[in-house]
Protein backbone atom coordinates (compact mmCIF):
# COMPACT_ATOMS: atom_id res chain seq x y z
CA UNK A 1 0.00 0.00 0.00
CA UNK A 2 1.43 3.19 -1.01
CA UNK A 3 0.67 7.19 0.86
CA UNK A 4 -1.93 7.51 -0.72
CA UNK A 5 -4.00 4.41 0.11
CA UNK A 6 -3.03 5.28 3.59
CA UNK A 7 -4.68 8.43 3.19
CA UNK A 8 -7.78 7.10 1.45
CA UNK A 9 -7.69 4.20 -1.82
CA UNK A 10 -4.27 3.95 -3.65
CA UNK A 11 -4.63 5.14 -7.22
CA UNK A 12 -5.83 2.56 -9.52
CA UNK A 13 -3.94 4.52 -12.44
CA UNK A 14 -3.40 8.45 -13.07
CA UNK A 15 -6.96 9.15 -14.95
CA UNK A 16 -8.95 7.36 -11.70
CA UNK A 17 -6.42 9.74 -9.64
CA UNK A 18 -8.71 12.69 -10.35
CA UNK A 19 -11.98 10.45 -10.89
CA UNK A 20 -13.14 8.93 -7.88
CA UNK A 21 -20.81 -2.06 -1.44
CA UNK A 22 -21.46 -4.27 2.49
CA UNK A 23 -24.59 -3.96 0.86
CA UNK A 24 -28.55 -3.21 1.70
CA UNK A 25 -31.57 -2.75 0.43
CA UNK A 26 -32.27 0.28 2.33
CA UNK A 27 -29.53 2.50 3.53
CA UNK A 28 -29.61 3.79 7.17
CA UNK A 29 -27.44 6.00 9.05
CA UNK A 30 -27.49 5.70 12.88
CA UNK A 31 -26.02 8.81 15.20
CA UNK A 32 -23.77 6.46 17.67
CA UNK A 33 -23.17 9.40 20.33
CA UNK A 34 -19.07 10.72 20.28
CA UNK A 35 -18.20 8.34 17.61
CA UNK A 36 -19.73 9.71 14.66
CA UNK A 37 -22.22 7.94 12.33
CA UNK A 38 -22.16 4.39 10.81
CA UNK A 39 -23.18 2.49 8.31
CA UNK A 40 -26.32 0.06 8.98
CA UNK A 41 -27.44 -2.84 7.18
CA UNK A 42 -29.11 -6.03 6.83
CA UNK A 43 -26.75 -9.57 6.81
CA UNK A 44 -26.54 -11.62 4.51
CA UNK A 45 -29.00 -13.99 5.77
CA UNK A 46 -31.97 -11.73 5.24
CA UNK A 47 -30.17 -10.48 2.32
CA UNK A 48 -30.55 -13.98 0.74
CA UNK A 49 -34.65 -14.27 2.09
CA UNK A 50 -35.33 -11.50 -0.55
CA UNK A 51 -34.69 -14.51 -3.05
CA UNK A 52 -37.76 -16.37 -2.15
CA UNK A 53 -39.81 -13.30 -2.72
CA UNK A 54 -37.70 -11.32 -5.49
CA UNK A 55 -39.31 -11.47 -9.15
CA UNK A 56 -36.10 -10.41 -10.95
CA UNK A 57 -32.92 -12.04 -11.47
CA UNK A 58 -31.16 -9.12 -10.03
CA UNK A 59 -30.38 -9.20 -6.37
CA UNK A 60 -29.75 -6.04 -5.77
CA UNK A 61 -33.07 -5.00 -7.66
CA UNK A 62 -35.19 -7.85 -6.70
CA UNK A 63 -38.33 -6.41 -7.52
CA UNK A 64 -38.24 -3.47 -9.40
CA UNK A 65 -36.16 -4.61 -12.21
CA UNK A 66 -38.61 -8.09 -12.64
CA UNK A 67 -38.80 -6.51 -16.46
CA UNK A 68 -35.35 -5.51 -16.91
CA UNK A 69 -32.02 -6.69 -18.32
CA UNK A 70 -29.96 -3.89 -17.37
CA UNK A 71 -30.12 -1.21 -14.61
CA UNK A 72 -28.40 1.18 -12.61
CA UNK A 73 -29.23 2.83 -9.30
CA UNK A 74 -28.46 4.86 -5.75
CA UNK A 75 -29.16 6.65 -2.63
CA UNK A 76 -27.93 9.04 -1.04
CA UNK A 77 -28.23 10.95 2.03
CA UNK A 78 -26.66 14.68 3.09
CA UNK A 79 -26.15 15.83 6.76
CA UNK A 80 -24.87 18.86 8.36
CA UNK A 81 -24.84 20.12 11.86
CA UNK A 82 -23.94 23.61 13.75
CA UNK A 83 -24.49 23.68 17.14
CA UNK A 84 -28.15 23.59 17.25
CA UNK A 85 -28.91 23.94 13.08
CA UNK A 86 -29.69 21.06 11.43
CA UNK A 87 -29.49 20.28 7.55
CA UNK A 88 -30.15 17.25 6.46
CA UNK A 89 -31.09 15.96 2.83
CA UNK A 90 -32.16 12.11 2.30
CA UNK A 91 -33.47 9.94 -0.22
CA UNK A 92 -35.19 7.13 1.76
CA UNK A 93 -36.25 4.98 -0.96
CA UNK A 94 -33.09 3.75 -3.67
CA UNK A 95 -34.11 5.26 -7.49
CA UNK A 96 -33.59 2.83 -9.58
CA UNK A 97 -33.41 3.19 -13.45
CA UNK A 98 -34.67 0.06 -15.62
CA UNK A 99 -32.92 -0.74 -18.63
CA UNK A 100 -30.71 2.63 -18.71
CA UNK A 101 -26.81 2.55 -18.55
CA UNK A 102 -25.44 6.14 -17.60
CA UNK A 103 -27.12 8.14 -15.04
CA UNK A 104 -25.22 11.16 -16.58
CA UNK A 105 -27.35 10.78 -19.36
CA UNK A 106 -30.52 11.47 -17.52
CA UNK A 107 -29.62 15.25 -17.62
CA UNK A 108 -32.90 15.81 -15.58
CA UNK A 109 -31.41 13.53 -12.33
CA UNK A 110 -29.38 16.02 -10.65
CA UNK A 111 -25.89 14.60 -9.36
CA UNK A 112 -24.50 16.93 -6.90
CA UNK A 113 -26.22 17.14 -3.41
CA UNK A 114 -25.09 20.19 -1.20
CA UNK A 115 -26.05 20.79 2.58
CA UNK A 116 -25.09 23.71 4.29
CA UNK A 117 -24.80 25.75 7.54
CA UNK A 118 -23.79 29.07 8.03
CA UNK A 119 -23.43 31.99 11.08
CA UNK A 120 -22.42 34.78 8.77
CA UNK A 121 -19.84 34.83 11.51
CA UNK A 122 -17.34 32.63 10.23
CA UNK A 123 -18.63 29.67 11.48
CA UNK A 124 -19.87 27.50 8.58
CA UNK A 125 -20.21 23.69 8.11
CA UNK A 126 -20.83 22.25 4.28
CA UNK A 127 -20.46 18.89 2.45
CA UNK A 128 -20.77 18.85 -0.81
CA UNK A 129 -21.32 15.16 -2.59
CA UNK A 130 -21.32 14.68 -6.29
CA UNK A 131 -22.19 11.43 -8.22
CA UNK A 132 -19.26 12.21 -10.80
CA UNK A 133 -20.33 8.67 -12.87
CA UNK A 134 -23.15 6.20 -12.52
CA UNK A 135 -22.91 3.97 -15.62
CA UNK A 136 -22.84 0.05 -15.90
CA UNK A 137 -18.99 -0.81 -15.54
CA UNK A 138 -18.19 2.38 -13.88
CA UNK A 139 -19.02 4.18 -10.88
CA UNK A 140 -17.04 6.84 -8.85
CA UNK A 141 -18.24 9.71 -6.21
CA UNK A 142 -16.50 12.64 -5.10
CA UNK A 143 -16.89 14.93 -1.65
CA UNK A 144 -15.92 18.05 -0.02
CA UNK A 145 -16.54 18.37 3.23
CA UNK A 146 -15.66 21.03 5.71
CA UNK A 147 -16.25 21.86 9.18
CA UNK A 148 -14.66 26.13 10.16
CA UNK A 149 -15.58 26.21 14.23
CA UNK A 150 -14.89 25.40 17.05
CA UNK A 151 -18.68 25.52 18.09
CA UNK A 152 -19.42 22.35 19.99
CA UNK A 153 -21.80 19.27 18.43
CA UNK A 154 -20.57 20.12 15.04
CA UNK A 155 -20.44 17.33 12.24
CA UNK A 156 -20.92 16.83 8.53
CA UNK A 157 -21.60 13.53 6.66
CA UNK A 158 -22.55 12.08 3.52
CA UNK A 159 -23.30 8.68 2.09
CA UNK A 160 -24.00 7.47 -1.17
CA UNK A 161 -24.34 3.91 -2.55
CA UNK A 162 -24.23 3.61 -6.46
CA UNK A 163 -24.75 -0.22 -8.03
CA UNK A 164 -25.68 -1.31 -11.11
CA UNK A 165 -26.05 -4.64 -12.94
CA UNK A 166 -26.39 -6.37 -16.33
CA UNK A 167 -27.54 -9.54 -18.02
CA UNK A 168 -24.39 -11.76 -20.12
CA UNK A 169 -24.65 -14.56 -22.67
CA UNK A 170 -22.64 -16.43 -24.40
CA UNK A 171 -22.70 -17.77 -27.95
CA UNK A 172 -20.84 -19.59 -30.72
CA UNK A 173 -20.98 -20.21 -34.11
CA UNK A 174 -18.40 -22.60 -33.51
CA UNK A 175 -18.52 -24.48 -30.51
CA UNK A 176 -22.30 -26.56 -29.35
CA UNK A 177 -24.55 -25.04 -26.98
CA UNK A 178 -23.46 -26.21 -23.34
CA UNK A 179 -19.67 -26.70 -23.70
CA UNK A 180 -18.11 -24.80 -21.13
CA UNK A 181 -16.23 -21.19 -21.40
CA UNK A 182 -14.41 -19.27 -18.74
CA UNK A 183 -14.85 -15.62 -18.35
CA UNK A 184 -12.42 -12.90 -16.49
CA UNK A 185 -14.06 -10.50 -14.18
CA UNK A 186 -11.19 -7.94 -13.30
CA UNK A 187 -12.57 -5.13 -10.96
CA UNK A 188 -10.53 -1.90 -9.70
CA UNK A 189 -10.50 0.29 -6.70
CA UNK A 190 -9.69 3.88 -7.52
CA UNK A 191 -9.86 6.85 -5.08
CA UNK A 192 -7.68 9.69 -3.12
CA UNK A 193 -7.94 11.59 0.29
CA UNK A 194 -6.22 14.98 -0.22
CA UNK A 195 -6.54 16.57 2.56
CA UNK A 196 -7.46 14.74 5.11
CA UNK A 197 -7.71 16.08 9.01
CA UNK A 198 -7.46 14.15 12.03
CA UNK A 199 -11.20 13.96 12.58
CA UNK A 200 -12.28 13.03 9.15
CA UNK A 201 -13.66 9.56 9.50
CA UNK A 202 -14.94 7.10 6.14
CA UNK A 203 -15.79 3.76 4.77
CA UNK A 204 -16.06 2.41 1.97
CA UNK A 205 -17.27 -0.85 0.58
CA UNK A 206 -17.10 -2.66 -3.22
CA UNK A 207 -18.57 -5.91 -3.51
CA UNK A 208 -19.79 -7.96 -6.62
CA UNK A 209 -22.55 -10.66 -7.27
CA UNK A 210 -22.90 -12.82 -9.90
CA UNK A 211 -26.27 -14.52 -10.76
CA UNK A 212 -27.22 -13.17 -7.22
CA UNK A 213 -24.43 -15.20 -5.28
CA UNK A 214 -21.79 -12.61 -4.00
CA UNK A 215 -17.87 -13.16 -5.04
CA UNK A 216 -16.62 -12.55 -1.94
CA UNK A 217 -12.84 -12.64 -3.45
CA UNK A 218 -13.66 -9.39 -5.14
CA UNK A 219 -15.11 -7.81 -2.08
CA UNK A 220 -12.88 -4.68 -1.07
CA UNK A 221 -13.44 -2.62 2.08
CA UNK A 222 -11.70 0.69 3.56
CA UNK A 223 -12.41 2.17 7.10
CA UNK A 224 -11.02 5.10 9.25
CA UNK A 225 -12.50 5.92 12.58
CA UNK A 226 -12.82 10.45 13.41
CA UNK A 227 -9.45 10.73 16.33
CA UNK A 228 -5.74 10.91 16.09
CA UNK A 229 -3.82 8.57 15.00
CA UNK A 230 -6.38 6.73 13.29
CA UNK A 231 -5.26 4.65 10.13
CA UNK A 232 -6.88 3.33 7.58
CA UNK A 233 -8.21 -0.51 8.26
CA UNK A 234 -8.61 -2.53 4.86
CA UNK A 235 -10.15 -5.43 3.39
CA UNK A 236 -9.08 -7.19 0.46
CA UNK A 237 -7.32 -6.13 -2.73
CA UNK A 238 -7.44 -2.83 -4.67
CA UNK A 239 -7.07 -4.36 -8.01
CA UNK A 240 -7.99 -8.15 -8.44
CA UNK A 241 -9.56 -10.77 -11.25
CA UNK A 242 -11.73 -13.38 -10.64
CA UNK A 243 -12.18 -16.80 -13.44
CA UNK A 244 -16.04 -17.27 -14.09
CA UNK A 245 -17.03 -20.65 -15.50
CA UNK A 246 -20.24 -20.63 -17.44
CA UNK A 247 -21.55 -22.35 -20.45
CA UNK A 248 -22.47 -21.51 -24.42
CA UNK A 249 -25.88 -20.67 -24.48
CA UNK A 250 -26.21 -19.50 -20.81
CA UNK A 251 -27.13 -16.28 -19.15
CA UNK A 252 -25.88 -15.20 -15.91
CA UNK A 253 -25.74 -11.52 -14.51
CA UNK A 254 -23.05 -9.08 -12.81
CA UNK A 255 -24.15 -6.75 -10.51
CA UNK A 256 -21.93 -4.17 -8.51
CA UNK A 257 -22.17 -1.63 -5.70
CA UNK A 258 -19.59 0.74 -4.37
CA UNK A 259 -21.15 2.18 -0.65
CA UNK A 260 -19.56 5.09 0.74
CA UNK A 261 -20.20 7.24 4.22
CA UNK A 262 -17.86 9.94 4.66
CA UNK A 263 -17.68 12.44 7.59
CA UNK A 264 -16.27 14.77 10.00
CA UNK A 265 -16.70 15.43 13.56
CA UNK A 266 -15.52 19.50 14.46
CA UNK A 267 -12.32 19.49 16.96
CA UNK A 268 -11.67 22.41 19.29
CA UNK A 269 -7.92 21.84 17.64
CA UNK A 270 -9.51 23.77 14.50
CA UNK A 271 -10.82 23.75 11.03
CA UNK A 272 -11.65 20.22 9.64
CA UNK A 273 -11.73 19.03 5.76
CA UNK A 274 -11.87 15.84 3.54
CA UNK A 275 -11.78 16.39 0.06
CA UNK A 276 -11.52 12.91 -2.35
CA UNK A 277 -12.96 10.82 -4.37
CA UNK A 278 -13.86 7.15 -4.51
CA UNK A 279 -14.00 4.74 -7.85
CA UNK A 280 -14.62 1.04 -8.71
CA UNK A 281 -14.04 -0.09 -12.53
CA UNK A 282 -14.69 -3.66 -13.98
CA UNK A 283 -13.83 -5.24 -17.43
CA UNK A 284 -15.37 -8.42 -18.17
CA UNK A 285 -14.32 -10.85 -21.23
CA UNK A 286 -13.76 -14.09 -22.68
CA UNK A 287 -10.43 -15.41 -21.57
CA UNK A 288 -7.79 -15.81 -24.29
CA UNK A 289 -8.27 -19.47 -25.16
CA UNK A 290 -12.03 -18.75 -25.95
CA UNK A 291 -11.78 -15.50 -27.84
CA UNK A 292 -11.44 -16.61 -31.28
CA UNK A 293 -14.50 -19.20 -31.26
CA UNK A 294 -17.00 -17.57 -28.60
CA UNK A 295 -18.99 -14.01 -28.52
CA UNK A 296 -19.85 -12.64 -24.81
CA UNK A 297 -22.23 -9.66 -24.75
CA UNK A 298 -24.05 -7.90 -22.31
CA UNK A 299 -27.38 -6.71 -22.87
CA UNK A 300 -26.73 -3.08 -22.29
CA UNK A 301 -24.24 -3.42 -24.85
CA UNK A 302 -21.60 -2.21 -22.35
CA UNK A 303 -19.50 -5.22 -22.57
CA UNK A 304 -18.36 -7.30 -26.38
CA UNK A 305 -15.74 -9.79 -26.30
CA UNK A 306 -14.38 -12.67 -28.17
CA UNK A 307 -15.44 -13.12 -31.95
CA UNK A 308 -19.21 -11.56 -32.64
CA UNK A 309 -21.25 -11.06 -35.48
Amino acid sequence: MNNKLNNKFKSFNSLLLKLGFAISLNLVVTLLGDHGFALATPNEAQLANTLNRQRSNFILCPQDCDRSEFYIGYNRTNTVRLGQKVVSSVITKTKFLLNIANLMLQTKLPNVDVATVDNRDGNFVSSIHRIESLQIGFSEKSELLQVYTRIANTAAEATVKLFWGDTFIITSSQLPKGTPVKVIVERALGGFGNPVTENAYYQAIAKTYVSQRQISNLDFSVTKKPGTGETDQVSGKDTISYILDTKVGEKFTIESSLQVLDGLKGSNSGNQILNGADSVMYKINLTDEFRKNACLKSASKTFVSGSCQ
